[in-house]
């Protein structure tokens, strides 16, 4: 007998299991825990993936996500009860996450259910030492769609990142380039936020928004960006 991970979890308990029944949501290809070198599956085709809890890419490991892969978040429930919010699911990249959606076959990181808020899982942080490289994905319902936090030669292109919370992108990298890519839907935030570091923010798109791009490097790019319905202040550009 091996023991091998079956990539099946449980969601949405109802019932209280004396007088009435339980009920569960059974998730399929759920994915949870750490990707490391004991773990052979770091390919994500496309098809539909859950994440019910902490899902942490260690070092020296590459998850390649491709055309079509849909990842399901489930909302407020933190399998795992740890990173910056115990309630609330998070992609914590310490390795290499490559997402490589195609225009016509986007990736979608998006709520588990039907009716989502944009705060139902905390986002991907990218942490010192790791790598993002992120195309033709949508990003939705997070508390901060994805967070840089690392020094490596990222690119956010061609993304959508619509009803985020707080920050589409925060950008604490300086090697940082977001272009070509839309941010909607954000009514306390910002869809760009990068406080004393000059990423390089180019020919994107912002719709709905409280701020728009805030940046205080001396480096930093700004240009060729289109601002439609986005609140505008001494803080954001």
């Amino acid at each position: 007998i091996q023991n091998k991970p079956t990539h099946v979890g449980v969601s949405n308990i109802r019932g209280d299991g004396t007088s009435v029944p339980m009920y569960v949501d059974f998730l399929k290809n759920n994915r949870v825990g750490r990707i490391n070198t004991n773990d052979t599956d770091t390919i994500w085709n496309a098809g539909t993936y859950t994440i019910n809890g902490d899902l942490t890419i260690d070092s020296n490991i590459t998850l390649h996500i491709k055309p079509g892969a849909i990842v399901k978040i489930t909302p407020n429930r933190d399998r795992m009860s740890a990173g910056v919010d115990v309630k609330k699911p998070e992609i914590i990249v310490k390795g290499t996450l490559k997402v490589e959606g195609t225009a016509a076959n986007p990736v979608k990181f998006i709520s588990f259910v039907s009716a989502p808020s944009d705060t139902d899982w905390y986002g991907i942080r990218v942490l010192p030492g790791g790598s993002a490289k992120i195309k033709y994905a949508q990003i939705k319902h997070a508390y901060i769609g994805v967070s840089y936090q690392n020094t490596a030669s990222d690119t956010v292109a061609n993304c959508l990142f619509d009803s985020n919370c707080v920050y589409g992108v925060k950008a604490f990298n300086n090697n940082l380039v977001i272009r070509n890519s839309s941010f909607k839907n954000m009514l306390v935030g910002w869809g760009v936020y990068s406080n004393n570091y000059s990423p390089k923010i180019e020919n994107n798109y912002f719709e709905n928004l409280k701020y728009g791009v805030s940046v205080s490097g001396a480096a930093a790019v700004v240009t060729g960006n289109k601002f439609v319905g986005t609140s505008i202040s001494e803080r954001a550009i």
